[in-house]
């Protein structure tokens, strides 16, 4: 396994920073991408963290900003709730980004990542183009702050994302590959993914999960190498192709993201850098 190939995991600060990687590092890992907590997002809080990573030696790779009232029930709640697309909701919510990659700042950390939404497929459009400035304008928050901006594939297809990227024009502009995402939304198959997304891609989510059945429902997250995402080729792919960034055991749906089914999926995934 290449050792420029740390796997990490995602994780919340609950109850508390030290108890959080304390878990961490049962798991046999020092790399971490956190849920932001607002609740620690002052003076104290902000020591508390600093101490716990310093105690248990832990690489904080990224924060993950989440927003109030998205709702992942169906396709057409994603796209009127999810991200930065929903017109009514994007000053507040850029004004959240703001406070987290300001809170990252504090922490050292060097990247941000939080949901865009929907893509308009037409780019003569006042949405579409409305979205660009918003992209922009995240990219021009992250800069502010010293980190690079990151966005997961799933609900936009990688053609129309790559084009929309392009478009950007901006180089702190990423992408984090989660086959298992493509797979939700049924947006094609998560290898093409990496084809079109490739110079983007900074960070790969190791999980699963079977395409949806019925139009306009989403697919459902299983255990690692029991659904359609085809994770074990997609690594081999992108480390074949030179791949250096973040790789992360990533179980995000109740019930499989206990202790034990994520040391499963770290086995996995190491059994497969092994072989590259």
């Amino acid at each position: 396994m290449s050792d420029k190939l740390e796997i990490g995991v995602i994780t919340s600060l609950e109850p508390s920073p030290d108890e959080a990687f304390t878990r961490v590092r049962k798991l046999g890992v020092r790399t971490v991408q956190v849920t932001y907590p607002e609740s620690l997002d002052n003076d104290i809080g902000v020591a508390m963290i600093k101490a716990a990573l310093d105690k248990h030696g832990i690489d904080l790779a990224s924060t993950i900003c989440r927003f109030d009232g998205e709702s992942y029930v169906d396709t057409a709640s994603v796209r009127a709730t999810v991200g930065l697309s929903p017109v009514a909701t994007r000053a507040e919510r850029l004004d959240h980004v703001t406070q987290v990659a300001a809170f990252g700042e504090r922490l050292g950390v060097k990247r941000i990542q939080a949901p865009l939404g929907f893509v308009p497929t037409d780019p003569r459009s006042a949405a579409y183009q409305d979205l660009l400035a918003t992209a922009r304008a995240l990219c021009h928050i992250a800069a502010k702050y010293r980190q690079e901006f990151a966005i997961e594939t799933g609900i936009t297809p990688p053609a129309l994302l790559r084009r929309f990227i392009n478009e950007v024009r901006r180089p702190n502009i990423h992408v984090t590959l989660d086959p298992a995402n493509l797979i939700i939304y049924d947006n094609g198959k998560p290898s093409e993914a990496i084809d079109a997304l490739l110079p983007f891609i900074d960070s790969v989510n190791c999980r699963d999960a079977k395409r949806p059945g019925t139009p306009g429902q989403l697919g459902l997250e299983v255990p690692l190498g029991e659904g359609e995402a085809d994770v074990a080729n997609c690594l081999e792919k992108i480390v074949a192709l030179c791949f250096r960034g973040q790789v992360t055991v990533a179980r995000l749906a109740a019930g499989i993201d206990s202790d034990p089914a994520i040391l499963a999926a770290k086995a996995l995934v190491e059994s497969v850098l092994h072989k590259s």
